[in-house]
């Protein structure tokens, strides 16, 4: 759910790339004006490919599903056709709530884009129950992500390692209790020695897990890693483990994450 402000949950494209970098020392990081056009260009054309496919969905309701699927870059909800149910007032950022709790009837789609922090909303209406404070609504959005300065500077905070996507050999579901999932990550010989060359560097250290070049998440490295497995833990079920780690393989990741050595390097 890119749009509730109580979750950590990150913007994430379709094909994106994995990357582990290390801190970068404290330095005045500006956004230079080429980035700035660039970011500005970027920003328009995500706001007019939005425009376009509601004036498409306007013209054609029954499509909302459909065209959600895809194009929709909020993944929590793209595959079930945008959809979200039992939101309750406080769960989603004010300019979304203010549409679909003062602004829509059951069954309409709200004729305007909604701008908010994440990017533009196209938002429909799909049921409500209760009244007052225990009133629920169920709802359905297409989101197209923008991209913000924070995020250009972010990046700069942080080397490259060389440490990618491109030397994952392997990605495992493994259950550390009753009802607790991570996944181990296996790197091939090249990976192998670079992840044990980085936390051998930055014992105590944050590192970086960059997706597409926006930072997901810093752990920290508790001590080098040397036979080129890393252990991603977090929020996981055994019902979304091994979807996640299949997603892994191509770089996508959506939940909070912390580095540490399997039990064999510790």
């Amino acid at each position: 759910m890119i749009f509730l402000e109580n979750e950590f949950l990150q913007y994430m494209v379709n094909t994106p790339t994995f990357e582990i970098r290390t801190e970068e020392e404290p330095a005045k990081l500006i956004v230079s004006a080429e980035e700035k056009a660039q970011l500005e260009k970027f920003n328009n054309d995500a706001k007019a490919k939005t425009q376009g496919l509601l004036e498409g969905i306007l013209a054609n309701p029954d499509t909302f599903a459909q065209v959600a699927k895809d194009n929709s870059e909020d993944v929590g909800s793209r595959d079930k056709g945008g959809t979200y149910t039992g939101i309750k007032k406080g769960q989603l950022v004010p300019e979304y709530e203010d549409v679909i709790f003062n602004k829509l009837k059951v069954g309409e789609i709200y004729p305007q884009l909604v701008a908010t922090q994440y990017g533009w909303h196209i938002i429909k209406k799909d049921a409500e129950r209760g009244e007052g404070e225990t009133k629920e609504i169920d709802t359905s959005h297409i989101l197209i992500s923008k991209r913000t300065e924070q995020q250009i500077l972010a990046a700069k905070q942080w080397l490259e390692t060389g440490l990618t996507g491109v030397y994952i050999d392997k990605v495992n579901p493994v259950q550390q209790a009753e009802n607790s999932f991570a996944f181990q990550i296996l790197f091939d010989e090249t990976g192998k020695q670079l992840l044990s060359q980085i936390t051998k560097n930055n014992v105590n250290k944050p590192l970086a897990i960059f997706i597409d070049g926006v930072g997901i998440g810093t752990p920290t490295v508790q001590n080098e890693i040397t036979n080129g497995e890393l252990v991603i833990t977090g929020d996981f079920t055994q019902e979304n483990v091994t979807a996640i780690a299949q997603r892994l393989s191509s770089g996508a990741i959506q939940f909070p994450l912390s580095l540490v050595a399997p039990a064999a390097a510790q």
